[in-house]
């Protein structure tokens, strides 16, 4: 049984005690049906080896989080960089608009990528595509073609990173 599985276990058994007539469990109050159940669901989490429930739903969150692809390491890298990017003020609106979309665009793509040369060419291929005058008009154009040059710096760095471990 999943440890989902033996939460849900304790909130059926509580429930069901609601739809029968048990005339103890219709005494309680609020607080104390509540109060009830944290504890039985403290209790399983407890046999699972966490301190309460709360973590244990945090756990398996942060699990579920994680991403089924070829490249964890490399897509955990590059996602902890592009969070951790910061803009001069001259940058904030459009450009930064720009550039956070092609670079959530280009980690979408590395989530599901089967290759990561065949991805690093077609983000140098769009970005080769953008027309230089265009962007000298278009400042969230501008931000998007930064965005795909700066996502293969971030890959390549990423790959660099983790070959040197």
């Amino acid at each position: 049984m999943s440890r989902n599985d033996e939460l849900l276990s304790v909130i059926d058994n509580m429930l069901e005690k609601l739809d029968t007539d048990d005339s103890d469990f219709y005494k309680k109050d609020q607080s104390e049906f509540d109060n009830e159940l944290k504890n039985k669901l403290n209790a399983v989490a407890k046999q699972n080896g966490f301190d309460n429930y709360d973590d244990m739903l945090k756990y398996q969150e942060k699990r579920s989080e994680q991403p089924p692809c070829d490249y964890c390491e490399i897509y955990d890298f590059v996602k902890e960089a592009v969070d951790n990017l910061e803009y001069e003020p001259k940058q904030n609106g459009l450009y930064k608009d720009g550039n956070q979309e092609a670079l959530k665009k280009c980690l979408e793509k590395l989530y599901k990528a089967s290759n990561i040369d065949r991805l690093l060419e077609e983000c140098y291929r769009e970005e080769k595509s953008i027309n230089s005058f265009d962007t000298i008009r278009d400042v969230k154009l501008k931000g998007y073609k930064d965005g795909l040059y700066l996502f293969s710096i971030m890959v390549s760095d990423a790959i660099e990173e983790l070959n040197n471990r």
